[in-house]
Order: structure tokens, then C-alpha cells, then sequence
């Protein structure tokens, strides 16, 4: 957030996760795209008077792509989550800049 210049104080930002579009482990196929998608809702509150001054369910988009049927399956799951958080929080921060 102090990388966006957004690091003031005064509010309270939640995050709760809904869901992490998880593959199954050890029977998932790794090989193609696979897509790791990120799910989390969002509630920035004012400390001074408790509402809420967004309220927003972000969906972060990770994909992967592997061909080499002996990558190890956690490798590729984690690359493609990495993608999906880092996906989710570019949304955050744009939506979070947008507020006046």
C-alpha cells in the first residue's frame, strides 16, 4: 500500500477471502493453462465514524501455462495463485485510488 502513496491512517481496511479456486490436489492435470483465480471481498471503514466507505468483492485472475510434464504440481499451482493475489491487489489499490 506505501508503494501506491496509500498509507494513511484513520480507516481500517478488512479482507475476507470467498474463495481460491483451488486445485485439487495431486490429481489435478498440470499440464496447459490452469487458472488460479482469487476471490476476496473488501471493507474499508472510517475510524472516526464506523461506516463504510468501500465495500467491494475483487476477483484477481492468475493463470499458468506448462507443457513439461515433470514441473512439480505445487510450483505451478503457487506461480498461477502468485498471479491471482498480485492481480486482486492492483484491483484494490486502483479502486481504492479512485475513491474521493
Amino acid at each position: 500500500m506505501e508503494n501506491a502513496h496509500l498509507h494513511g491512517s484513520g480507516y481500517t481496511l478488512n479482507a475476507h477471502v470467498i474463495d481460491l479456486d483451488n486445485w485439487s490436489e495431486f490429481t489435478s492435470i498440470n499440464l496447459g493453462t490452469n487458472e488460479r483465480n482469487v476471490v476476496i471481498e473488501y471493507t474499508l471503514i472510517d475510524d472516526k465514524t464506523g461506516l463504510a466507505i468501500l465495500e467491494e468483492e475483487i476477483t484477481g485472475y492468475g493463470s499458468v501455462t506448462n507443457w513439461n510434464p515433470l514441473s512439480p504440481f505445487y510450483l505451478k499451482q503457487r506461480e498461477a495463485a502468485e498471479k491471482g493475489y498480485a492481480d486482486n491487489i492492483r484491483t484494490l489499490i486502483t479502486e481504492l485510488k479512485a475513491i474521493n
